[in-house]
């Protein structure tokens, strides 16, 4: 799982970095809330690896990282529209 991670969290750091370097406009509709959860995401994903070198981290605290990384990228990803209408509102 952990190579995985490893993997993930240099895609994703591929994906941030290039939204930054071709969009052109982050004022437009839901691209601000995809950054700002996609940026989250990638700080747990990020301190979920520091934790399991540095610390060890295994087993159910693990699972509890990457479920909440997993979810903040899913809504990210399909629920801007669920953070603009409900959260926001």
């Amino acid at each position: 799982m952990f190579e995985l991670l490893w993997a993930g969290l240099l895609f994703l750091t591929l994906s941030i970095v290039s939204g930054f370097l071709f969009v052109a406009d982050f004022s437009g509709a839901g691209v601000i809330h995809h950054t700002v959860l996609a940026i989250a995401a990638w700080l747990v994903f990020l301190l979920l690896a520091i934790g399991r070198n540095r610390l060890g981290w295994r087993g159910s605290v693990a699972s509890r990282w990457t479920v909440v990384g997993f979810v903040l990228l899913a809504l990210g990803y399909f629920g801007s529209k669920f953070v603009m209408e409900l959260v926001l509102n």
